[in-house]
């Protein structure tokens, strides 16, 4: 007898839900930022910046090119232009 019921896929949400990163991405954005002479790199602003990208998209962030966008966006955001 299956007891699953049919259920043949399970998903989990990890990033922010079971699990948090560490360092945060605001962190990591800061210093990279702060590498490149960005005044005011602070990770209060990345964090803050990347959650906000993050909550508009309704797109998956899988691909490199997605991924790629967002960052962009964060970047673009806090007073800095892509390179």
């Amino acid at each position: 007898m299956n007891r699953l019921g049919g259920i043949r896929a399970v998903c989990f949400d990890v990033g922010g839900t079971l699990i948090t990163p560490w360092p945060s991405v605001g962190h990591l954005y800061a210093e990279v930022a702060a590498q490149h002479g960005v005044p005011d790199a602070s990770l209060e602003l990345f964090n803050h910046r990347f959650r906000a990208v993050w909550a508009r998209r309704n797109q998956p962030h899988h691909t490199r090119q997605q991924w790629q966008e967002l960052v962009d966006e964060v970047f673009a955001g806090a007073g800095t232009e892509p390179a």
